[in-house]
């Protein structure tokens, strides 16, 4: 929480009653103490939430329900004459890319008034104008930055929205900060909206909203904030809800900020491989904020009905919900800073936010919800494995064209392929736009890997960032799926030559690892592994659980065995060669 004035609060009128106003935050009780905890901590706090609930009036509680991606809020406001939650969200419907990478966040409150009289109810967003800010600096800290003057609230009215469009007439247009933000809300019948055009901190957005200060639409843009300062700007919507009735009112809050560059996404390492500029994918659909909110207001009943359906049908599943939440949540890593969708249509990513670009293919080859629910994203990501940075000498790039070679994700790129085939491509029609490299690729694997059996002994490097050498069903579980993937393709490329040859290989490979790893005795797989030269910087590695040793010495190579002793459950013993 870097950013003061963004929180929305409510009031209700009862008939003849008096009213009651909170900001909808809590809890009251959080201390100091709390902001002093890691961010990791659960009870974590930003120290400006703590300051924010001391000076405005929050609420008792919330409950929070996520089934991604959607937020359902039930406020707990006791004594209060109405009842209120929101459903908050960004609409993800599988298989529509763009619908799904839209910038934008909806809010949706619903009010039901249980008692015998009319409660007149005000909802408000407030939002702080922080185009121009660097993306770094805690702007709760101070009340005057460097970044910051020029600031420009600019409220707006159509047919189907009253909102404010923030904006600086003072970042350059080629600056990354150069962008605007967006709140609106969408006009219904029986719902008053106004505006608080300007406000210089959220006391004084508080003090409007209990004075009632807020004025109707139209409402001119504000004056340009002066240098080092920026105001803040909120939208409210008045509706009297009637004894026993209910009502709903939606907020939309859209960003466009068409500038991304490279260095502050990826780092320095890529100056040979991409544009310094390279904008988001949303640059080709809008102009600016307020464009976004017009396209989702015109699309709203679509966009939310189809993010609904969405989850209902994953979340009314009978997997169980640990499950189902692990799995769901693994799509928020694809709409998150983790990954980005430039202008031109690249789909890159990195390990974390921020971390070990890019597009590591031992790293993105985990996963396969891309190729089963966007499965457009995932050929691009293909394209970029087997054309943009294939080398031809070893194949799949481990980081998106800069070197380096890992086994499982080139054996990973070859079955997200067929993954990707088998989920949008049933006529082969985009196959051969990979198919030649893809083919080389997996010859390399087969000729310079395999020992001539179906199995790999050599150097394997890989994802725990170490190349371990012997037989292990680790990269041979890839290696067989990987042969038969490229069978299946083969025949669909109508080479029944090749498919033939990859199929006997992969039987031959699954027969051979049977024979070597499996242990009857034991039950499960046991692998023979050493570690190479490259692995030799520290006394061990754990490899998935494994606790291997390292040799010390380059000379001396230790082998591997992993068993279980039954008497004592020792994960490991070490046998010197």
């Amino acid at each position: 929480d870097d950013m003061p004035a963004n929180f929305f609060a409510v009031r209700a009128t009862p008939e003849g009653g008096a009213k009651q106003e909170f900001v909808l935050a809590t809890p009251q009780s959080y201390s100091s103490a709390n902001a002093a905890l890691p961010e990791e901590r659960e009870a974590h706090v930003s120290g400006h939430a703590i300051q924010r609930l001391q000076e405005l009036p929050g609420i008792k509680g919330l409950t929070v329900t996520g089934t991604y991606p959607i937020a359902t809020m039930s406020y707990d406001i006791p004594g209060f004459p109405v009842i209120v939650s929101l459903e908050a969200s960004s609409p993800l419907i599988p298989h529509d890319p763009k619908n799904s990478a839209l910038p934008c966040a909806i809010f949706n409150f619903a009010i039901h008034n249980p008692g015998t009289a009319a409660v007149t109810v005000d909802l408000l967003e407030s939002q702080m104008n922080f185009v121009g800010w660097d993306g770094q600096t805690d702007c709760t800290s101070a009340t005057t930055f460097p970044f910051w003057g020029g600031n420009v609230n600019t409220p707006f009215q159509t047919a189907a929205l009253s909102g404010i469009e923030f904006s600086n007439g003072k970042v350059a247009t080629d600056a990354e900060a150069f962008g605007t933000l967006a709140v609106a809300a969408i006009n219904q019948p029986g719902v008053k909206v106004s505006v608080i055009a300007s406000a210089a901190s959220e006391q004084a957005i508080w003090d409007a909203f209990t004075a009632s200060a807020a004025t109707p639409f139209p409402t001119p843009p504000c004056p340009a904030s002066p240098t080092g300062s920026s105001s803040a700007g909120a939208v409210q919507q008045s509706v009297t809800v009637p004894a026993g009735g209910s009502a709903t009112v939606s907020f939309l809050l859209a960003w466009h900020f068409p500038n991304r560059g490279r260095n502050s996404s990826v780092g320095g390492n890529y100056d040979q491989i991409l544009p310094a500029r390279l904008g988001n994918m949303y640059n080709n659909w809008f102009e600016d904020a307020t464009q976004v909110t017009a396209y989702v207001a015109a699309n709203m009943q679509n966009l939310m009905g189809l993010t609904r359906s969405y989850t209902a049908t994953v979340f009314g599943s009978s997997i169980p919900p640990e499950l189902l939440d692990t799995a769901a949540g693994r799509l928020a890593t694809m709409r998150s800073a983790t990954m980005f969708w430039t202008e031109a249509g690249l789909v890159l990513g990195t390990e974390g936010n921020g971390c070990c670009p890019l597009n590591c293919s031992h790293v993105y080859g985990y996963t396969t919800l891309l190729e089963r629910l966007y499965p457009e994203l995932a050929k691009d990501m293909r394209v970029s494995d087997f054309v943009r940075n294939f080398d031809p000498s070893t194949g799949v790039s481990m980081r998106f064209g800069t070197g380096g070679w890992a086994i499982d994700g080139a054996l990973a790129s070859v079955i997200k392929t067929y993954l990707v085939v088998r989920q949008s491509d049933p006529e082969a029609s985009w196959l051969p736009t990979v198919w030649a490299n893809l083919k080389v690729q997996m010859e390399i694997i087969a000729t310079k890997f395999d020992d001539g059996t179906g199995v790999i002994r050599v150097a394997q490097q890989n994802t725990y960032d170490t190349s371990m050498q012997g037989a292990n069903t680790f990269i041979g579980s890839y290696y067989v799926t990987a042969l038969r993937a490229t069978a299946a393709m083969a025949t669909l490329m109508q080479e029944p030559a090749l498919a033939a040859q990859y199929t006997a290989r992969a039987q031959e490979s699954i027969s051979n690892y049977e024979r070597i790893c499996w242990n009857q005795g034991y039950g499960y797989y046991t692998c023979l592994l050493y570690t190479s030269d490259a692995a030799d910087e520290e006394d061990s590695v754990d490899l998935g659980g494994r606790r291997i040793i390292k040799k010390k010495k380059r000379e001396k190579r230790l082998w591997m065995r992993v068993r279980k002793k039954e008497k004592n459950n020792e994960r490991m013993i070490v046998q010197e060669e």
